[in-house]
């Protein structure tokens, strides 16, 4: 995919934005949401996990939540059918946002104390899952995932009265065909992504 991409910027004189190569992405977009949250609750904060894409999320939050919760766990996730911070080979998955078959560089070692893995199915399972029980309309698989690991965590540590955090940032509108709704048998279903196929497909 990348060398691809490469080779469409060098026909087209295109710019590519390379989100996973800014040093300053973790900093910029997710240090200040980190510090601010000590503000928002007098709670202890046992772990937080997020769903490696860019890492930002989970590098920048951990930076600032660390400044006041020094002993919170760091949890990085990715597919079960990708687990390459596991050190398993690559493969194909339905999770977005993440899972892109590397290591992202702002990922460093020491960033993150723990990884858990996450299969397509068991993200898919906590969509409809959370919004049945708990009204969370969370369609995005990669916050889905990110829900299953922080319910195993919460199971791990309940004796010690952990609290997990995770946040679920994406509503599950444009995810009602995967996620929400139940799919016939037999049927073609069109990618949640614009493609000139998906326009010809049945909805």
């Amino acid at each position: 995919m990348m060398a691809r991409a490469r080779e469409i910027m060098a026909e087209t004189g295109g710019f590519a934005n390379r989100p996973v190569q800014q040093p300053g992405h973790d900093r910029r977009l997710l240090w200040g949401w980190g510090a601010s949250w000590p503000s928002r609750s007098t709670e202890a904060l046992d772990a937080f996990c997020a769903y490696v894409g860019t890492a930002g999320c989970l590098v920048g939050t951990c930076r600032g939540l660390r400044e006041r919760f020094p002993e919170m766990q760091r949890v990085a996730i990715e597919p079960e059918e990708s687990a390459v911070l596991s050190g398993r080979p690559a493969g194909t998955h339905r999770i977005e946002g993440g899972g892109s078959g590397f290591r992202p560089p702002l990922l460093a070692e020491g960033s993150y104390d723990e990884v858990q893995t996450v299969s397509t199915a068991e993200a898919m399972a906590m969509a409809r899952r959370a919004a049945k029980e708990e009204g969370v309309f969370g369609g995005a698989l990669d916050r889905c995932a990110t829900s299953v690991v922080a319910l195993r965590l919460a199971a791990r540590s309940a004796q010690a009265g952990a609290w997990p955090r995770v946040q679920v940032a994406t509503s599950g509108i444009k995810y009602l065909g995967r996620c929400h709704l139940p799919l016939a048998p037999g049927r073609r279903y069109p990618p949640p992504w614009p493609t000139s196929a998906s326009t010809a497909a049945p909805r």
